[in-house]
């Protein structure tokens, strides 16, 4: 059950709704979001039933692919999923379906709430929740608190802890080249790979876009420039 298996069962869904909200706010075409509208909404219903536990949990790490994958509930699949259900808010509000409007709003800030509440580790979000070892927390600061910023799904109270470790935190940057998984990815332990090597680390360009995002976010001009 916790097998990461098909990384695209998460990740599809969650996509389908990004990509609707890109084309929208290109054409502005009510026409094409009305006639799209009902398979939008059996993709929301599919995720809640399927994937979004009755803690508010999004199961499933499809944003991440590589290695070291992350079984069970993965930070980077809250954050996206809470910021795209808002969006996806945003369309059915623009078309005049104001109740699943509504339904989309409310289940966007249960996920933001259940991830504030269980993802939270004083001073960093853990990266990701295990079935068997809890939260796991170990790696430094990692591409989960950019997105926490990047997508507003963190408390003004946690950014006000996290940015400043974030903002000039060199150890994201790999012998330069941004952005790093973590800033400490030789802590990695054996349980966490599968296969032989070590020599992913997880798609750096997706955390150097994370990065921009909360830096755009958090209106550091300077830091997005560097």
């Amino acid at each position: 059950h916790w097998c990461p298996g098909n990384p695209l069962r998460m990740l599809a869904n969650v996509t389908m709704l990004q990509v609707a909200d890109a084309i929208c706010r290109h054409n502005l075409d009510k026409d094409w979001l009305r006639a799209e509208s009902p398979l939008l909404q059996k993709v929301v219903d599919w995720l809640e039933s399927e994937l979004i536990t009755k803690d508010h949990l999004v199961s499933g790490s499809g944003f991440y692919t590589e290695r070291p994958m992350r079984v069970a509930y993965d930070g980077i699949a809250q954050c996206y999923t809470s910021e795209t259900l808002r969006r996806t808010s945003e369309l059915f509000q623009w078309i005049g379906l104001k109740d699943y409007a509504d339904h989309c709003e409310q289940t966007a800030e249960l996920i933001a709430s259940a991830y504030r509440k269980h993802f939270w580790t004083c001073d960093r979000f853990a990266e990701y929740i295990h079935p068997e070892r809890g939260s796991i927390a170990l790696h430094g600061y990692t591409d989960v608190d950019w997105a926490a910023i990047a997508t507003g799904i963190a408390s003004p109270e946690q950014i006000e802890i996290l940015w400043p470790k974030l903002k000039n935190n060199q150890d994201f940057y790999y012998d330069g080249m941004p952005t790093g998984i973590a800033t400490r990815p030789d802590t990695y332990e054996p349980w966490e790979w599968e296969g032989t090597d070590r020599n992913d680390l997880a798609a750096m360009g997706r955390v150097w876009y994370l990065e921009a995002w909360a830096r755009t976010r958090m209106r550091d001009a300077e830091g997005l420039v560097d």
